[in-house]
């Protein structure tokens, strides 16, 4: 019993926590596999690659040839950077100068759309990777409504972005600069998506004083959005228990009266789908044919608000 109370105890304060920030996997810590080369953003949870290009996942299970940390890119030159917090970061490429409007991006979904007139602050960490000829502080965030995938180019992406250079500041090797911004919410914006969206001509770059790697290169680590009104009055959690937790054959979605939920989605900690379920149709979901573990979920309303959570099967 002091078990499953300690465990219900740290679900409860995760899901606090997920409330709070709605980038899933802000750190970069949960993945589904380690990575093999620089180029898998697609194994940590979450993050995904909008485009051709090829964004980057480092984390200390993968080796220091080239996906490791703290050290990593041994074949092709060697950087070190420890985590801003954890064991693993992101990765993405600014500017090239030998590919002309070279990009790269790290795409996400957020567990609730932004809300109209609310204000929203972002905040990141990032970290120029050792041997780059330049940096830059051309980092942007876009807010999209619907989800930007399959783009066959490498090259920036067609969009405005609501938060430009969060700094006057360039990131070097040897620090993580925080970058931040406030954005007000058009309403319904569903997806992040971090990185440079300025063509070469309006990229500002300062070289480093190396002549190894024509890029900009940088970690990406510890990425969060929170609004900044009482998310007591935001947060669909308010609105929505699912209960009991953890638990062993079923579980109960419940809402307050003026709130309706419509739908609740399964997914295992790979992020693929196990189950989904109308909600206005039957508010309990039989969970007893999934393994021990733990689950991830998604209960939608009607008005498309969202609330991502996790749960234990006993």
């Amino acid at each position: 019993m002091k078990n499953r109370l300690l465990i219900y105890f740290l679900l409860v304060c995760s899901f606090q926590t997920i409330a709070q920030n709605i980038v899933p996997n802000g750190d970069f810590e949960q993945f589904s596999g380690c990575p093999s080369n620089i180029s898998c953003l697609d194994s940590t949870l979450f993050w995904k690659n909008p485009q051709a290009s090829t964004p980057d996942y480092f984390h200390v299970c993968a080796s220091p040839l080239l996906a490791g940390v703290p050290i990593n890119l041994i074949l092709l030159g060697g950087s070190f950077q420890l985590p801003h917090s954890g064991n693993a970061y992101g990765g993405i490429i600014l500017y090239d100068e030998s590919e002309p409007d070279y990009r790269e991006y790290m795409e996400t979904p957020l567990t609730n759309s932004l809300l109209p007139n609310v204000t929203y602050h972002l905040e990141m960490y990032v970290s120029l990777i050792n041997f780059c000829n330049y940096t830059s502080n051309s980092i942007q965030c876009y807010f999209s409504d619907t989800l930007i995938q399959g783009i066959p180019d490498i090259h920036n992406l067609p969009f405005t972005p609501q938060l430009q250079n969060m700094t006057t500041s360039y990131p070097d090797s040897a620090n993580w600069l925080l970058l931040s911004g406030n954005y007000i919410a058009q309403g319904g914006e569903n997806y992040l998506i971090i990185g440079n969206y300025k063509t070469d001509n309006n990229t500002s770059i300062v070289p480093t004083g190396l002549i190894n790697w024509p890029y900009v290169h940088v970690y990406v680590d510890d990425v969060t959005l929170t609004p900044m009104t009482s998310i007591n009055n935001l947060d669909p959690q308010t609105n929505i228990q699912l209960f009991p937790n953890p638990a062993i054959d079923f579980i109960n979605i419940s809402a307050k009266s003026n709130i309706r939920a419509e739908m609740i989605s399964i997914y295992d900690v790979n992020g693929s789908l196990l189950i989904e379920q109308d909600l206005s149709k039957n508010p309990q979901l039989k969970i007893s044919e999934l393994k021990q573990a733990m689950y991830f979920y998604e209960v939608r309303d009607v008005n498309g608000l969202k609330l991502f959570g996790k749960f234990v099967k006993q």
